[in-house]
């Protein structure tokens, strides 16, 4: 049956013009494979992908497709980052980002899980949680 996993991710822009680029830039990439998976939500400017139960391997092409867009997504954040020490000369301080990206996958094993964010994030978008599920009423 294979190693399964629980994958998503959430890719949030701060307004219509930057989702627009950003999608064909991606598009542009070859990766509509990828934004045909994820649920786009232009009015609210998201990008926004789920899959449970799912063998997750680099390996497989579609994968690589949805690593590669959220490495996009982290790309114009570090893009972001060097604007902004550019023109104000400050390492530090607050970036003005034009998203913000969140992944996290939960894994069968108990210590394979795990979150990164990047950008102009809240951790409420998504998060992992486990927790005890016995097979009785509680």
């Amino acid at each position: 049956m294979g190693y399964r996993s629980d994958v998503a991710y959430t890719i949030r822009f701060k307004d219509v013009g930057a989702m627009t680029v950003f999608i064909a830039e991606a598009q542009g990439k070859g990766l509509q494979p990828a934004l045909d998976e994820c649920t786009v939500n232009h009015k609210k400017l998201q990008i926004n992908f789920f899959a449970e139960n799912v063998k997750w391997y680099d390996s497989f092409p579609i994968v690589q497709m949805h690593n590669s867009l959220v490495e996009l997504a982290e790309d114009w954040c570090e893009g972001d980052r060097h604007r902004h020490t550019r023109e104000t000369g400050d390492t530090g301080g607050p970036v003005e980002y034009k998203l913000g990206v969140i992944v996290a996958h939960v894994g069968e094993e108990s210590d394979d899980n795990g979150e990164r964010a990047d950008g102009d994030y809240d951790w409420d978008w998504l998060r992992v949680e486990r927790r005890v599920a016995p097979d009785w009423e509680i």
